[in-house]
């Protein structure tokens, strides 16, 4: 095979471990060879950085020590999606949530986070939900439908109205009583204790 220059050789698609690379070290008398996989081996031994953060390792966020009270010099790292997700600093006193407002995710926006100022809904229907997060199952989030809640209701003497599910109780502030339900047919499914 006539000599080539190393650029004018024909390019390997793909390297699989076991392809050999020539080295050259002023300790060896000749060139050797070396193969990948050994190549590998010693680039992960040699400059690993345990304390990097990685995009495939799980919980190396969660061991870090948490800190309970912000402080508006403390800063964040986030990858701007703006600008093509370069990683930038972010400090607390700048996270302006009125500013944000995701509608399009169908989850939660941060316009809705003021509770207080929402509109007020009275009663509560069978298939209305609640979000919670389930202690029982490592605070992932679910949802609770209204049906599963009883509903506690408040009047002056026994309850009239027909119970809309099994389970609600009903206090007489007047007289005191407590009252159950065990049916939703008639105000005569209210039980007293």
């Amino acid at each position: 095979m006539a000599n080539k220059r190393i650029f004018e050789l024909t390019e390997a698609p793909s390297l699989t471990g076991t392809e050999y690379l020539l080295i050259d070290q002023s300790s060896y008398s000749e060139a050797k060879a070396v193969d990948i996989d050994t190549i590998k081996t010693y680039m992960a031994a040699s400059y690993a950085d345990p304390d990097a953060l990685h995009v495939d390792t799980a919980s190396e966020i969660y061991l870090l020590d948490e800190k309970t009270e912000p402080d508006n010099l403390d800063i964040l790292v986030i990858e701007d999606s703006e600008d093509t997700y370069n990683k930038k600093k972010l400090q607390i006193a700048n996270l302006d949530l009125s500013q944000c407002d995701n509608t399009s995710s169908g989850f939660l926006t941060f316009s809705d986070i003021a509770i207080n100022t929402a509109t007020e809904k009275t009663y509560l229907n069978d298939d209305d939900v609640f979000l919670i997060e389930d202690s029982a199952d490592t605070f992932i989030k679910k949802k609770i439908e209204a049906v599963h809640i009883p509903e506690v209701l408040t009047g002056s003497g026994a309850p009239s109205s027909t119970p809309n599910k099994v389970g609600n109780l009903y206090v007489d502030i007047t007289t005191p009583a407590l009252y159950y339900s065990i049916g939703t047919t008639s105000s005569s499914d209210w039980i007293t204790t």
